[in-house]
């Protein structure tokens, strides 16, 4: 289940994206775990029409998973991660266009407005189906999007919850051995179930499912008056696939602009290019956040990423111009911190060189699992600054450098009052930022014979910056809400058939409440957008990476 601040976002967006039912049918369901549908009717107050309809809307947009629980039947539960990914629909469809152009905007965009939609209707809400040209011109770029993993299929299978495949699997694991399950067994069950889900989705949900081959006609010109008509296959999407968007494969696109602009922070315009080019060598073959590194590539291939208006020689001191390949070897040089071997140096670099690669330059790859840690650990410590200071921020950076410490030497480490550090590592403390080891000196646990040694739960201290941030987004969605009530007859006044738009036939009291309520929308977005980026980097980026890639 979501935690309480998780819940009451969830309940704020679907109810500012489908009413206050829907809202309420979500809310219940947000709060109450797992129900059956008469259990759901009851708990609601609702009627039953009322509730299966919202319900049929919300497992339409992905948002509802139904199961037959061997107990209780049919049950419904809500995925809460779902509903949190509604609030990057704004980058997702920046992301499309800049990917795919205008057709690809459009069609991503369709298909978030109705959750999941086969080809034929996709072309038919765009009105691109009369006209071939536009028909073949969109079904080539829906084709492209499905074969890049930013579409995928909706299966029967995808509506059921990975916890009840996962529960189910790892019971299968557990009847295969034989003795005393331990420690280690478990984990490899937990490990053998998980991988065996997600085999089986990526099975599922492939792209080579959803095609066909069709028949293509193409003409060669032959010898002479003959001209040879030869029949080849081609790819295309199956009319009876239902799309829907995957946010796996957008979430990877939003971690590079983190990425990109971490770098650009850090060092300058030039650094972020060359990194934005090695990143988008390697984005194609990336389908999912948990990849440790990225695959490594040559060098060379880099310079192809490089926009022609962006000069790299700017970025770097250095005698005389130099070549191009030579300024992004010493970006990447840069970049992999290779001045630096030390473990802080290994910890605060972006890529990683490898030997054996063309051109002279070794191979790099990405380390996402490095920059992911690196980005969490910025939140958090953003998050605690801005809430306790900076004397606050210092003491969490020295326990996540040396580890487990008593406040003695905290105080001596981070040069601060010895009493001031008592009040603020107790305050951490109370806000699960930090936790507290006892180390007892004698058997007996006596508290004046105990040692207490402060450390950083990077669980703990993410989940509960996670939770205030949902929060806040939370807040901001209300009150996005609150204002446009305020102006809602205006806004329909704008929208009548005899104003069609025009603000000059408003009045000057109305105009000027439309100017005042777009600039807090404004404000309230930019805000959103600011708060959803870091509890995309808590929330999304994966705390535990997968030991099998790479």
């Amino acid at each position: 289940m979501a935690g309480k601040e998780t819940a009451r976002l969830c309940e704020k967006i679907v109810y500012s994206h489908f009413g206050p039912i829907a809202g309420k049918v979500a809310g219940t369901l947000l709060n109450r775990g797992r129900l059956q549908l008469p259990t759901l009717i009851r708990f609601t107050g609702l009627k039953p029409s009322l509730v299966r309809a919202s319900l049929i809307a919300l497992i339409q947009h992905n948002l509802v998973w139904h199961a037959e629980d061997a107990v209780e039947g049919e049950v419904l539960e809500i995925d809460w991660e779902e509903c949190i990914t509604r609030l990057r629909f704004g980058r997702v469809l920046a992301i499309a266009k800049e990917k795919f152009g205008t057709p690809g905007q459009e069609i991503v965009s369709i298909i978030l407005d109705h959750g999941k939609l086969r080809l034929p209707e996709i072309l038919r809400l765009l009105n691109k189906s009369d006209n071939q040209k536009e028909s073949e011109a969109y079904t080539k770029v829906a084709l492209e999007l499905l074969t890049s993993s930013h579409l995928r299929l909706s299966t029967p299978a995808s509506h059921i919850s990975p916890r009840d495949k996962f529960i189910r699997y790892e019971a299968e694991e557990r009847k295969k051995h034989v003795g005393i399950v331990a420690p280690k067994d478990a984990r490899q069950f937990r490990t053998t179930a998980e991988v065996r889900i997600r085999r089986e989705r990526e099975e599922a949900e492939a792209p080579s499912v959803g095609l066909i081959k069709r028949k293509a006609k193409n003409k060669e010109g032959g010898s002479g008056r003959s001209k040879k008509r030869q029949v080849v296959e081609e790819n295309a999407i199956d009319p009876e696939a239902y799309l829907k968007v995957n946010h796996a494969k957008f979430n990877i696109h939003i971690r590079s602009q983190l990425i990109v602009a971490a770098a650009r922070e850090k060092y300058n315009d030039e650094a972020a290019a060359v990194l934005k080019g090695t990143i988008e060598v390697c984005e194609p073959k990336m389908t999912q956040l948990d990849e440790i590194r990225s695959d490594p590539i040559p060098t060379n291939q880099i310079s192809q990423q490089i926009p022609e208006n962006i000069h790299l020689e700017r970025g770097l001191y250095l005698k005389g111009s130099g070549s191009g390949a030579s300024a992004i070897r010493e970006f990447v040089s840069i970049l992999a911190c290779t001045d630096n071997p030390t473990p802080w140096g290994v910890a605060s670099a972006f890529l990683s060189i490898s030997g054996g690669g063309g051109g002279g330059g070794g191979k790099v790859a990405i380390e996402f699992e490095v920059i992911s840690k690196r980005l969490k650990r910025g939140v958090v410590e953003g998050a605690v600054r801005d809430r306790w200071g900076d004397h606050a921020c210092r003491i969490l950076r020295v326990l996540d450098e040396k580890g487990k410490l008593h406040e003695d030497h905290i105080a001596k480490i981070a040069m601060l009052a010895p009493n001031d550090v008592r009040v603020l590592v107790n305050t951490l403390n109370t806000a699960n930022i930090v936790a507290l080891q006892e180390v007892p000196k004698s058997a007996d646990r006596q508290p004046a014979r105990t040692i207490y040694l402060w450390y950083i739960d990077s669980a703990r201290a993410n989940a509960t910056v996670l939770a205030s941030l949902h929060g806040t987004l939370a807040n901001i969605v209300e009150r996005l809400g609150t204002e446009k009530e305020r102006v809602q007859s205006i806004l329909d006044k704008r929208d009548r058939s005899d104003i069609a738009g025009d603000e000059s036939r408003l009045n000057r009291g109305e105009r000027e409440d439309l100017k005042e309520w777009e600039a807090k929308r404004d404000k309230l977005m930019t805000l959103a957008h600011r708060v959803d980026e870091a509890a995309f980097v808590l929330g999304v980026l994966p705390a535990v990476f997968d030991p099998e890639t790479k």
